[in-house]
């Protein structure tokens, strides 16, 4: 391959990533030079892309589609359809245009040397002629340095309320969660935390159950540890349904259709394994909330020595991939065993999240799960059972206020469930305790 169709091969790359990842035009559109692209189609197409963004403050194939429609362009209509369906990795995409831009500003001195020496010694041409041309191309060139998207804050504000009329707000399963955390927010990284057995995955299953059916919200689930089919049957369970009546009843779900969507066909523990998939759920499905059950399963890269640099990476990664795609992101993780050193009680704490201290560093909201009846407690210390109350402990949240809520957990379905919270203790002290005294 000569180096002219490595570089047509790149800006095809570039189209089609920016076709399957729509919300990267904003990220990158002050990198992004109409002069990197040679092909009329390529440049219409970015004529077209850069005009709904502006429009719309982000555009999908959809809306680009119907863009093409309106100018009569049925052969960009093809192209854009078929690079929808190329394999375009969102990553490669900053050294892309990288080498896009190398390529473009060496093409422009090449051709600038070469007209500067055709016409240099024309005596015809005018001497100042010649710096004009010079001056002219400096300016060009200088232009494709990127200074940053830069925004007025009118601009920034009519964005914002742009996004906001279209987005809705999504909110938890309990009320008095909801109260502490406030609604779950699109970029947000939540970790949910909790020793193996104690409920973090029913807890997971009862939030994605109750944003798909009261919200009709798209979520995607990757798990990473159990099957499809296992999945399902506890999803249903904590529905209150079964797997067998539902299969015949061909997953109707007593006539509701939930979107979950479950990615099963990860090649691998990878991070790029994870960010295919999240790629893919989002492109395919609109997803707004991501569940990733269990965060230590995931391997940032082969052969990395030291597991909490590694876990670090990926946590970093996370968060990235949240704000990119806009999607609130669900983490479950495991907690070591300090909380049951420090007492029998073992109440857990933001620093027992296992391996890694990035993820109380980076997280937007940390809740952990903790269950006496788990430590063989039976019994709160004025003799009333415990039973099966469960205490979620707000140990980090950026945008509300912590502190715990009290929940019941139905080992049956395999479920949480809202619970009235204790009263509050008040003291009353007397109005003069000197008298009292007296």
């Amino acid at each position: 391959m000569n180096t002219s169709q490595e570089f047509i091969s790149i800006q095809r790359q570039v189209l089609s990533t920016l076709i399957q990842h729509p919300h990267l035009f904003g990220r990158y559109a002050e990198k992004i030079r109409l002069v990197y692209f040679t092909e009329p189609a390529f440049k219409q197409l970015l004529l077209v892309m850069r005009s709904l963004n502006q429009a719309y403050a982000t555009f999908d194939l959809h809306l680009l589609r119907n863009e093409l429609k309106k100018e009569s362009e049925e052969a960009n209509l093809v192209l854009v359809d078929e690079m929808a369906n190329e394999i375009a990795e969102q990553a490669d995409l900053e050294i892309k245009l990288n080498a896009l831009k190398e390529y473009t500003t060496r093409k422009m001195f090449f051709e600038l040397g070469e007209t500067l020496f055709n016409k240099s010694m024309d005596s015809d041409i005018p001497v100042a002629d010649l710096q004009t041309t010079l001056s002219n191309c400096m300016q060009v060139l200088s232009g494709m340095q990127s200074v940053g998207n830069t925004e007025s804050l009118k601009e920034i504000l009519n964005r914002i309320k742009i996004s906001s009329e279209s987005d809705e707000s999504y909110t938890w399963f309990d009320s008095n969660l909801q109260a502490h955390l406030g609604s779950i927010e699109s970029g947000e990284l939540i970790v949910i935390g909790a020793r193996p057995g104690i409920g973090k995955t029913a807890f997971l299953h009862t939030q994605l159950l109750h944003l798909a059916s009261h919200h009709q919200a798209p979520v995607g689930y990757i798990n990473i540890i159990e099957n499809e089919r296992a999945l399902i049957a506890k999803l249903l369970k904590a529905s209150g349904e079964d797997l067998t009546k539902a299969e015949n009843e061909n997953l109707s779900l007593n006539g509701k259709t939930w979107p979950i969507y479950l990615c099963s066909n990860l090649g691998g523990t990878q991070l790029k394994d994870i960010k295919n998939a999240a790629n893919f759920l989002k492109y395919k499905y609109d997803i707004k909330v991501l569940a990733i059950d269990c965060f230590q399963q995931i391997t940032y890269q082969s052969k990395m020595n030291y597991r909490d640099y590694e876990l670090g990476m990926v946590v970093q990664e996370l968060k990235k991939i949240a704000k990119e795609l806009d999607i609130a992101i669900l983490l479950t993780s495991q907690l070591n065993r300090s909380a049951e050193r420090r007492g029998y009680v073992a109440i857990p704490m933001l620093c027992d999240l296992k391996e890694t201290g990035y993820l109380e560093e980076v997280a937007d909201k940390v809740l952990l799960l903790h269950r006496y009846a788990y430590y063989g407690i039976n019994v709160y210390e004025d003799g009333t059972p415990t039973g099966n109350d469960s205490n979620v402990l707000i140990a980090k949240n950026k945008y509300g206020k912590s502190g715990k809520v009290l929940l019941s957990f139905d080992s049956k379905l395999g479920k949480f469930l809202p619970k009235a919270q204790p009263l509050p203790m008040v003291f009353e002290f007397p109005a003069n305790r000197l008298t009292d005294l007296e």
